[in-house]
């Protein structure tokens, strides 16, 4: 099977994200994916459940942690080990619809996009006023291809994380 997208996973969150994550990307309704978890600091605990996880969804992957120090090679070495068409940067703390996968896949080939900026939401502090929250997010919407109503319906949960996570990459 050809992955359509390549899903990478770099950064440690607790078993529970881990396990919500994995469950999110693998109760996809696109199925031509491929998870890869590359070793960043993954305790037994973590590294034990993606094995199983392994055993069940042959497409997922764990690469051994990379041997440079710097930040982002264990993001590079997910990156070069993908074979999917796009590629998604995520953290285990970023969940989706099942039918999410699916409507990114579309609405990239519809647009002949090289990037999709996932819909965000926003969990603001308490003191931060739901004005400046709205300001915030459309300031970092600019240049995104973006369908509303497509991602809306698609985007579960998360909290903003500027950079080069919540997109989808050519």
């Amino acid at each position: 099977m050809d992955a359509k997208i390549s899903i990478i996973i770099t950064a440690d969150g607790s078993l529970k994200e881990l396990n919500r994550a994995l469950d999110s990307i693998c109760g996809q309704s696109l199925q031509e994916l491929e998870i890869i978890c590359v070793d960043n600091g993954f305790d037994e605990i973590s590294k034990q459940r993606i094995q199983l996880y392994m055993r069940v969804y042959p497409w997922i992957r764990m690469l051994p942690a990379p041997d440079s120090t710097q930040g982002n090679s264990a993001l590079l070495t997910g990156v070069m080990e993908s074979t999917g068409e796009y590629i998604i940067l995520l953290d285990p703390f970023t969940y989706f619809q099942p039918h999410a996968f699916k409507d990114f896949y579309t609405l990239a080939t519809q647009k002949n996009a090289d990037i999709i900026h996932f819909f965000l939401r926003t969990f603001p502090k308490e003191d931060v006023s739901p004005d400046e929250v709205d300001r915030f997010v459309s300031a970092h919407h600019v240049g995104s291809v973006y369908d509303e109503n497509v991602l809306e319906s698609a985007y579960l949960l998360h909290s903003f994380s500027p950079g080069i996570r919540d997109k989808i990459f050519r």
